[in-house]
């Protein structure tokens, strides 16, 4: 993708955004921030969808309590650093296909 197709401050006025050179209102409206660990994402994303929604905010916070974490879970419930939680990474995967496939922004 070339530069300016990206998301970016609109040309001729930075307050507004553009998308491929044209003017774009970004639209939102999740159940949460860090949205890829949402049970039922798919589901979320085609209400988005349907109502126009075109942006979501996803951050890789765990303020909500849910415990799924990116790294690996030992039994003595401590952490592996040196190994990945390939559930947290797959729904990450998950969400940035689904959003692309819907045209919602990231």
């Amino acid at each position: 993708m070339k530069n300016e197709d990206r998301v970016q401050p609109y040309a001729r006025n930075p307050r507004y955004w553009q998308y491929q050179g044209r003017p774009v209102l970004l639209l939102s409206g999740s159940q949460t921030d860090h949205i890829f660990l949402l049970d039922g994402l798919e589901a979320h994303l085609d209400e988005m969808h349907a109502v126009g929604g075109n942006y979501i905010r996803s951050t890789m916070s765990q303020r909500e309590g849910k415990h799924l974490k990116p790294h690996l879970l030992q039994p003595d419930v401590t952490f592996d650093l040196d190994q990945w939680n390939e559930e947290y990474w797959t729904r990450f995967r998950n969400m940035l296909r689904w959003t692309a496939e819907r045209e919602i922004f990231v």
